[in-house]
């Protein structure tokens, strides 16, 4: 009878103990905000908590956050404007934006709770007025410096490297042995969220420097942007035989505007 007891009485204590134990790990277990969440912007590292503290915050699209412009000039780079700045996530999604983008925007930390779970989720996004959702980089990672050159359509810069998912690539085939892949010029109308690209003609303007008239222009309508690329090759348009312009005159090379007339 006293060996029943006694074991009892040890069961009694580990469970205690075990309770305890638990208990400890709930309170002593840090919290998903606790976590620091950290960027490396033009090769510095700095931690959300830093970035508030040394740099304040604004509200841009209904978000609090730290002014991205303000983190970059803290790293000491010289001439901001002269640069591309490629926002990159950790999985490796990227975009590009130009500085005054990056003087309008923000990155802020975001809290999401799963619905089926009920886990909760924190990361960092950029956030920037009037740009189209594909800006929004989750999980940001690092921001980089670069030295690239825009594709303006319809006010919205692309880079040729950091096109939004959105835009998609194409095959145009301009002759039986010409066939060409690229960026679709008609996906890039649409992302810019232009209403009724129907209704528009759309001209494409090329710079060619060493020319004596550097701008060269061409006119196509929408269904020639429905069949037409911008290749990498030589940053040029390329138009599908079905249409009225799988011409050599509407391969407009160094593209550097798309204007929505």
């Amino acid at each position: 009878m006293a060996s029943k007891t006694m074991m009892m009485i040890i069961a009694g204590v580990l469970a205690a103990v075990v309770v305890v134990a638990a208990m400890a790990y709930v309170v002593m277990r840090p919290d998903d905000d606790d976590l620091e969440l950290s960027a490396t912007i033009n090769g510095s590292s700095y931690t959300y908590e830093q970035m508030m503290d040394d740099f304040g915050t604004k509200t841009v699209d209904g978000k609090e956050g730290v002014p991205l412009s303000a983190i970059v000039n803290d790293t000491g780079l010289t001439n901001p404007e002269t640069f591309a700045y490629v926002l990159t996530a950790n999985d490796g999604y990227a975009m590009a934006v130009n500085w005054t983008v990056m003087q309008g925007g923000i990155l802020t930390k975001i809290t999401e709770t799963d619905d089926d779970t009920g886990n909760e989720t924190t990361y960092l996004m950029t956030v920037f007025p009037g740009l189209p959702s594909g800006y929004k980089v989750k999980n940001l990672a690092k921001i980089d410096n670069l030295e690239l050159t825009p594709v303006v359509c319809n006010g919205l810069e692309y880079y040729m490297d950091y096109m939004p998912k959105k835009v998609s690539e194409k095959t145009v085939t301009y002759n039986a042995t010409y066939a060409p892949t690229g960026w679709s010029l008609s996906d890039m109308v649409n992302y810019t969220g232009l209403s009724n690209p129907s209704a528009h003609n759309y001209t494409i303007r090329g710079y060619w420097a060493f020319d004596e008239k550097p701008w060269y222009n061409k006119t196509v309508t929408w269904t020639g942007m429905l069949g037409g690329a911008l290749v990498e090759e030589n940053m040029k348009t390329v138009f599908a035989g079905t249409t009225d312009f799988a011409k050599k005159s509407y391969m407009v090379k160094h593209v550097v505007e798309i204007v929505v007339e």
